[in-house]
C-alpha cells in the first residue's frame, strides 16, 4: 500500500509519499514502512535543485537517507546531473544506498555521482 502527493508553489514543488509493504515467505511475514518527503526548486527552465529525505523501518531496524542533487538540461533529451546521498542505518546494520552499491562495512555510507544522461 502506498500514498503520495505533491504541491506546486511557484517554482517550488513539495512532494511526499508513504508506503507499507508486506513480504510473505518461508512461513513468515515482514512489513517495511518508508516515508519520503522532498522538494524540487526549478531555478530556471534548465536548472533545478532537489532535496529529499527517506526514513525506512524494517524488522526492528531503520535507515535515514538524505539526498541533494542538481540537474541541468543541455537539451530536451540530455542533462547533466550531480548528486550526493548519505545514509545512516540503525546499530547492527550495514548501510547500502539504493542497493546498486556494495554495502558499507559500517552503518554509514555516502555516494557521490556526476553524470550525463541522454534519453534515446
Amino acid at each position: 500500500m502506498g500514498i503520495g502527493a505533491s504541491y506546486t508553489l511557484g517554482n517550488l514543488i513539495m512532494a511526499g509519499d508513504f508506503s507499507d509493504t508486506t513480504f510473505h515467505g518461508f512461513g513468515r511475514s515482514s512489513s517495511m514502512k518508508v516515508f519520503e518527503p522532498g522538494v524540487r526548486y526549478q531555478m530556471t527552465p534548465s536548472l533545478s535543485f532537489v532535496s529529499a529525505y527517506q526514513y525506512t523501518m524494517f524488522e526492528g531496524h531503520h535507515w535515514h537517507e538524505v539526498a541533494l542533487a542538481t540537474h541541468y538540461l543541455l537539451s530536451k533529451r540530455t542533462e547533466l546531473y550531480t548528486s550526493v546521498d548519505w545514509m545512516r542505518a540503525s546499530e547492527g546494520v550495514d548501510a547500502v544506498i539504493g542497493y546498486s552499491f556494495t554495502p558499507s562495512t559500517t552503518r554509514n555510507q555516502t555516494a557521490v555521482r556526476a553524470a550525463i544522461r541522454h534519453v534515446w
